[in-house]
């Protein structure tokens, strides 16, 4: 998130991905056991021209194969991240560098039932599965917030958590999250990745502590279905005075067990992870249990089986030469098609994005248009 000219010159010389996954075919399958889920729509965020606050999102109907951008859902601001839970849609809004606000979406109205504002840059929210009555947001200054998920409503002081917080996890007795050492200069937060993952237990906010990784960039976190954490780190990239790299490290994917808070497994992923926009790095997919995480520098996704905690293989994104990196991904594991976001090659940050689906052949096989700079993807699932 910054000026278009910044981040052109800073974010684009990152990172490209990952695809974690897990099942028994080419991209999985669903076997997880339990109730038939199809698949009703796919919600992607946009966050636009920071300067101009425009953010959007689309959504995309598959049965039909259309997609729109409701007026209600334009938010002015930046939309960093979203997420679908029991109901709602959690939009991550930053309206400033040290402002922000997370808004409560009716995913069928597309209305604004609530929101908790004066929150910072927000970056993610998490929930723990067995109390429906509590959600966490996380901001770029470092902050975790506990809030009502239904009226946005904060309950208690800011938890301090490090110089900056991304994604998290909320289990049913503590809440994690990804410090990756970010500051406002771009070039700062490319150079000084963390290597670190926080840690509190809820309701002792003031018992927050971390776990060293070994890694550089912890961003996102997805929990699995044997209850590992399943944490992508994106390497960094060290620049000189004059822009230009003098060191890079590559992205990897660990295992933390949340018990013991120690690292089970370690699966280095030969290339830098990390999207064009900063925002959605991996994609983790319960159905299938496989988690994608992506690389815009190399226009490739990695994946890796998290019931094995193993690396399957890479794909590459087809070659479009109007349209540049990859921007944000999310699998579908009710239909085995892998969402990739991607930006305008000519104007990324203020031209309209493009979203390509890959089928299990990883070949194209349909596409539409989003808004500018595509930032996070959710796929929504319903009982039919």
């Amino acid at each position: 998130m910054s000026q278009p000219s910044v981040l052109v010159r800073t974010v684009l010389p990152l990172l490209l991905a990952s695809l974690l996954l897990s099942g028994c075919d080419l991209f999985g399958g669903d076997d997880g056991g339990g109730p038939s889920l199809e698949t009703t729509g796919v919600f992607v965020a946009n966050g636009g021209n920071f300067s101009a606050q425009n953010g959007t999102i689309t959504v995309y109907d598959p049965k039909a194969g259309q997609a729109t951008t409701p007026p209600d859902l334009a938010l002015n601001a930046f939309v960093n991240s979203i997420e679908l839970h029991q109901g709602r849609l959690y939009a991550l809004l930053n309206t400033g560098f040290n402002s922000g606000r997370v808004n409560i979406i009716d995913p069928d109205s597309y209305a604004t039932t609530a929101q908790s504002d004066s929150l910072g840059a927000t970056r993610s929210v998490a929930f723990p599965e067995a109390d429906t009555t509590q959600g966490y947001v996380s901001t770029l200054r470092g902050t975790v917030r506990r809030f009502d998920p239904a009226t946005g409503a904060f309950e208690g002081a800011p938890i301090n958590v490090g110089p900056s917080a991304s994604e998290l996890v909320a289990t049913d007795a503590k809440v994690f999250t990804t410090i990756p050492d970010t500051s406002l200069a771009l070039s700062d937060t490319i150079s000084n990745n963390g290597s670190k993952l926080a840690v509190f237990d809820i309701g002792s906010p003031s018992s927050v502590r971390t776990i060293e990784l070994g890694c550089d960039g912890p961003t996102a976190i997805a929990q699995d279905g044997e209850e590992e954490l399943a944490v992508v780190c994106t390497g960094r990239t060290v620049f000189n005075s004059n822009f230009e790299a003098v060191e890079r490290t590559d992205g990897a994917v660990l295992f933390v067990d949340p018990s013991t808070e120690t690292v089970v497994e370690r699966i280095p992923a030969s290339v830098q992870l990390g999207s064009i926009t900063g925002a959605q790095v991996a994609h983790y997919d319960p159905s299938s249990e496989l988690l994608h995480a992506v690389s815009t520098r190399n226009r490739e996704i990695l994946r890796v089986d998290t019931d094995a905690n193993a690396r399957l293989e890479t794909i590459s994104v087809p070659e479009d030469s109007s349209l540049l990196g990859i921007a944000a991904a999310a699998y579908d594991g009710t239909t085995q098609e892998l969402y990739v976001a991607r930006a305008d090659v000519q104007d990324p940050f203020q031209s309209a994005g493009t979203v390509i689906v890959l089928g299990s052949s990883r070949d194209v096989v349909n596409r539409f248009t989003v808004g500018p700079a595509p930032s996070h993807i959710e796929i929504r699932r319903q009982a039919p």
